[in-house]
């Protein structure tokens, strides 16, 4: 075979098997990955992978992304590609359930008008024209779920918000959540409900569980329990139970109900919430019975004095725990942008349990005080609060969850239901479960949040009477928590990611010592520059008073103080010179560590294969020499 044609074939033969390793790869290779980011941005977890492996229907999801004016702003643009990757291995672990479709609608076109009518939100960036970045999620049935705007912002919550909304699509239906409150305004529905009520309804299938119950709803996906003022040892069975085979609960306990003037609270101040008895030994929890008073983080009350003279001080029992106070990896906290008022709460304490995760969810300050809960239920003024309350000196937990793998709290015998002949009785114990059924460890992984306060469910307690709207996140938390605690295992298991940005600490640091530098030579600038000003308004005035100030005040001073004039004059120069060095060196040090930034990572491995190509070929020259001599020889 000629030299030209054998070649060409060994040329198309290897075009032809590099696009077919080429297409291998995009089918049977595309979930593999390695994931060299520092914070495994493109590694999905395991409650990922167990959600899209569990897809039945196909599901479509429509990044709609204007891809032109996106690139003018660069975070936006990092964020963008971060969403495009980890969607596309989303979809390469879905097995063919997850369908990407990307849209880039064109101002002013038919396509943004149906994006915008599906929910997707117009955010403005100070261009012409809006910027849209959101998802559009739609299953085989018709359902349609909206992620308005993907904020980068919202970075550590990326994979818990597409996880989301794809188990959502997966399993449309409303989640079933069983009730049982002795609230009102938790039990009425409409407008006669609380603000949070309403909501609640409006995203779950709510059923009222009565207060004499003998058995839960089966088919409840989620217990809540709010404010309940007894409890039996059967129905403290039930709610073992449930807790054993569901796993779900949110519950809301209070030591005192403070806020008697709002709504229907007032038929249940100073009421406490009945205990959790031996449900809390067996999950290593109690609730103390004081409340929490801090000062530091009391919201201000008008307050009326002896003398009948109106001031605003802060009621140390009604609190308001920023969001540095809450856990900020935790879904249900992770993304809290409002403190949540608090009034009188309790706080939790806690005993480790095998098999048992205790996670703080929000927390008082360090400066938090206990008062008796009678006296915290009563109509205290601050400074009587403060009076009463005796300092921790520890911040206090006011809400937490709890996870792992439960055991019964009653071992060794079923509580028996009460009232009732015997007939009813033996009826409601085969429907609770009989002793042979009961579960005496948790089916799968359980998760409970606790919440040491009622109050914060009062609407005027967070509720603008104007307008229905929440000035604060109480309604947010009650309803992150039964939205996290509604999916499905996978879901629940998936908390947040680290975050995504990783700041150049060398650059920084340099920044931080430079800001430092510049700061302390502008506050000894300013000192000297008051000091001086001091001094020429009082030369001023001295010139004005004697009559004789002709208005230039150089003509006025003597020669000692024109020194002095000119001394100050100098040393301000001299420390602008010292200012505009240090920006300078700044810059310098910075543009120095940008250079071997980008020379490691732009030249250096072209320049390492170069190498690597020089010395291969030097080596294979090396070999063939004794070859070729021999040749020659020969």
């Amino acid at each position: 075979m000629r030299t030209g044609v054998f070649t060409l074939i060994t040329s198309l033969s290897a075009v032809a098997g590099f696009v077919g390793w080429s297409l291998f790869q995009q089918s049977a290779l595309a979930p593999l990955r390695l994931d060299f980011s520092g914070n495994k941005l493109y590694t999905v977890s395991k409650g990922t992978r167990t959600t899209l492996e569990g897809l039945g229907d196909p599901i479509t999801l429509e990044l709609v992304l204007n891809q032109e004016l996106v690139q003018s702003f660069p975070r936006v643009r990092a964020h963008a590609s971060r969403v495009q990757e980890l969607l596309r291995s989303y979809s390469a672990l879905a097995n063919g359930k997850l369908l990407l479709s990307p849209l880039d609608p064109e101002p002013f076109s038919e396509l943004e008008d149906q994006v915008q009518a599906a929910g997707v939100r117009a955010v403005d960036v100070g261009e012409d024209d809006p910027l849209h970045f959101g998802l559009i999620g739609r299953n085989s049935v018709g359902d349609e779920l909206v992620i308005p705007y993907l904020a980068p912002e919202r970075e550590t919550m990326l994979e818990y918000d597409l996880t989301r909304l794809i188990d959502a699509l997966n399993a449309p239906d409303k989640p079933e959540l069983a009730l049982i409150t002795d609230l009102p305004s938790l039990q009425a529905e409409g407008e006669a409900a609380s603000y949070v009520g309403r909501e609640i309804r409006r995203q779950f299938d709510v059923t009222l569980v009565p207060r004499t119950f003998a058995a839960l709803p089966r088919d409840a996906d989620i217990l809540m329990i709010a404010h309940p003022l007894e409890l039996s040892p059967h129905q403290l069975y039930l709610i073992d139970q449930f807790s054993l085979r569901q796993g779900r609960l949110l519950i809301l306990i209070d030591p005192a109900v403070r806020t008697g003037r709002h709504s229907d609270f007032g038929s249940l101040q100073q009421s406490r919430s009945a205990e959790l008895g031996p449900l809390a030994e067996a999950w290593g929890v109690r609730l103390a019975p004081e409340a929490v008073a801090d000062e530091s983080l009391g919201l201000p009350v008008q307050v009326r004095d002896a003398d009948g003279r109106v001031g605003v001080e802060r009621q140390p029992l009604f609190i308001a725990p920023n969001v540095e106070l809450t856990d900020r990896l935790d879904v249900i906290t992770a993304d809290a942008r409002r403190p949540v008022n608090w009034g009188a709460p309790g706080y939790w304490l806690t005993e480790a349990r095998p098999g048992l995760t205790l996670t703080s969810l929000v927390r008082t300050s360090p400066m938090a005080a206990r008062i008796a809960a009678d006296l915290a239920a009563r109509d205290l003024n601050p400074r009587q609060a403060l009076a009463a309350a005796e300092p921790t000196g520890e911040a206090l937990t006011l809400a937490m969850r709890l996870s792992g793998t439960l055991t019964t709290a009653f071992p060794d015998t079923v509580p028996e239901p009460e009232g009732g002949d015997e007939l009813v009785r033996e009826l409601e114990r085969i429907r609770a479960g009989t002793p042979g059924q009961r579960l005496m460890a948790s089916v799968g992984r359980s998760e409970i949040v606790l919440i040491a306060d009622v109050d914060l469910l009062d609407d005027g307690f967070y509720v603008n009477a104007s307008d229905d709207l929440p000035v604060a996140d109480n309604a947010s938390l009650i309803l992150n928590a039964l939205d996290n605690l509604s999916g499905s295992d996978a879901l629940v298991s998936l908390r947040s990611r680290a975050p995504a940005p990783r700041p150049m600490a060398r650059i920084e640091a340099l920044r931080d010592a430079a800001r430092t530098r510049l700061l302390a030579e502008q506050t000894e600038l300013e000192g000297q520059l008051a000091q001086a000003e001091a001094s020429l308004e009082a030369l001023q005035a001295k010139g004005a008073a004697s009559g004789f100030f002709t208005g230039n005040l150089a003509d006025e001073l003597t020669s000692e103080e024109r020194a002095e004039v000119q001394r100050f004059q100098a040393e301000a120069d001299d420390v602008r010179a010292r200012l505009r060095s240090i920006e300078r060196a700044f810059r310098e040090d910075v543009e120095r560590v940008e250079s071997t930034i980008r020379i490691l990572n732009i030249w250096l491995m072209p320049i390492l294969v170069l190498v690597a190509g020089f010395a291969v070929w030097g080596w294979q020259r090396r070999r063939l020499r004794p070859k070729a001599r021999s040749l020659t020889h020969d």
